[in-house]
């Protein structure tokens, strides 16, 4: 595995100069294609709505457009997205393709799954204004303890991306000691902060931003409606190079890191297949029962996919 910056060194460069919004030291970001968009809301929306549809939120049977997904949206306080694991993996698997076709995956061994559908609204819900670690302090998510290997990308789906949107922050070279270093409530940071520069990247709908584990960022709500974006992590290291008790740990457990797949994925029945196969062939027989177990326990067809996945 490269070190975090030989990896920025050689990241995006096969994307061109000028498709690039912001090439940072440890931050990159472009614009994706409408096209791409579409496909992605239809699987990330689906979510929601099934979200909505379980919480009786839904204002009409009729389909979604959305306008009127974002109008039930923001007669919430927040909503938690539902576990359809074939949605999320035909989530991921666009995701994928997406980054694939532009070189972006380069030096990357794993994602996280599922990943995060997000509807952020303009007010800092109450029970978050101390929370330790919310996400509108100022922070780096690897205080939280998140893999030292990892990075996070963000993609902006849809609302109000004007009003509620995340702030990256840049800093010198002689900061980054500190920032791997610390870990722990987000105010608690004793690293000098004052030479942190705010990135001018002003959000819009199809903005995508890759950035390092220790760059500090944070979500800045300014009022106004929702907005709907997604975010996951890559990771450069084997995300089975990890003790057990990380594993599955209550807090950020590693098991929700799994292998790159290449391939377009239909269902999670797919994604389960590709992954201990690939895990049996590399003969890494600790992983692969480790990946069994986490299947066996957190799918409700469980028994049916690991049958399939003999």
């Amino acid at each position: 595995m490269k070190s975090r910056s030989e990896y920025w060194e050689n990241a995006y460069r096969a994307v061109p100069e000028s498709a690039l919004l912001y090439d940072g030291p440890y931050i990159k970001s472009l614009m994706f294609e409408e096209d791409e968009l579409e496909g992605i809301r239809e699987e990330a929306y689906g979510i929601i709505e099934k979200s909505l549809e379980v919480v009786g939120a839904r204002s009409s049977t009729e389909p979604y457009d959305e306008a009127a997904l974002l109008h039930d949206l923001n007669q919430l306080d927040r909503i938690y997205m539902v576990r359809d694991w074939d949605v999320f993996a035909r989530l991921e698997s666009r995701l994928i393709q997406s980054m694939k076709k532009r070189g972006i995956l380069e030096g990357i061994s794993g994602m996280e799954f599922p990943m995060n559908i997000r509807v952020m609204h303009g007010k800092i819900p109450p029970d978050s204004v101390n929370f330790a670690l919310a996400s509108h302090h100022l922070h780096s998510d690897l205080w939280a303890d998140e893999p030292e290997d990892s990075l996070i990308n963000l993609l902006y789906l849809g609302g109000d991306v004007s009003s509620t949107y995340c702030e990256f922050y840049d800093f010198p070279q002689g900061e980054v000691a500190s920032l791997e270093a610390y870990r722990g409530p987000y105010s608690g940071y004793d690293g000098s902060q004052a030479n942190f520069t705010l990135v001018p990247l002003p959000p819009a709908v199809g903005q995508f931003a890759a950035f390092d584990i220790i760059v500090p960022h944070k979500t800045t709500r300014l009022g106004g409606a929702a907005r709907i974006s997604i975010d996951f992590r890559l990771r450069r290291d084997d995300p089975y190079c990890s003790d057990s008790e990380a594993w599955n740990r209550e807090h950020i457990p590693l098991s929700r890191y799994w292998l790159i797949n290449p391939d377009e994925v239909s269902c999670f029945a797919e994604k389960c297949r590709y992954e201990l196969g690939r895990l049996k062939q590399e003969g890494d027989e600790a992983g692969y029962e480790a990946r069994r177990a986490w299947i066996q326990e957190h799918t409700p067809d469980a028994e049916k996919i690991l049958r399939e996945c003999v």
